[in-house]
């Protein structure tokens, strides 16, 4: 998700712009270090909600996957329509 989705880093990066946290100039591996840091952390987010997800997933019936997937559709779809409407 972190190498396909590149508003992770951005959005990671302008929350320590917004902290204040600065990088000393040339400093090109403090910034390699912060990016792989990055990059660690959000895969093992995803690897942490993937696992828990195959683990849940086993102990539930297909109607209740389908459920799921259909409140989280609706909810994906009206934050998009409010999305659109407020801004």
């Amino acid at each position: 998700m972190t190498l396909t989705n590149p508003a992770t880093f951005a959005s990671v990066f302008g929350m320590y712009a917004g902290w204040g946290v600065k990088m000393p100039k040339d400093e090109y591996l403090s910034a390699a270090l912060l990016a792989a840091a990055i990059f660690i952390g959000t895969a093992a987010w995803w690897l942490a909600i993937g696992a828990t997800l195959s683990f849940c997933r086993n102990g539930l019936s297909k109607s209740a996957i389908s459920t799921i997937n259909i409140v989280s559709g609706a909810l994906i779809v009206a934050v998009g329509v409010a999305f659109v409407v407020w801004v």
